[in-house]
């Protein structure tokens, strides 16, 4: 159940940050937010995904669900863009 609530959560985050601009508008003019990974859904995803394995799971399993946080994200960006 925690890995499908850290793929979830990590990959809705991302695309909030990134796709939606949830975040105030003055984060996206600033260097920070220009560049990757905050301009770059599927690298914000892995790195987010990263962080929350970090502070819930093992260490080990970090860099395993930052890249299938990135995939889910892929997947739910080509669904909904259609």
């Amino acid at each position: 159940m925690e890995v499908i609530l850290t793929l979830l959560v990590s990959s809705l985050t991302a695309l909030a940050i990134a796709e939606f601009y949830v975040l105030p508008r003055w984060f996206y003019r600033t260097w920070l937010g220009r560049r990757k990974p905050f301009s770059c859904t599927t690298c914000l995803t892995f790195w987010v995904a990263v962080l929350l394995t970090l502070l819930t799971c093992d260490w080990m399993l970090a860099p395993v669900y930052g890249l299938a946080s990135a995939g889910l994200t892929i997947v739910i960006v080509k669904l909904t863009n259609r």
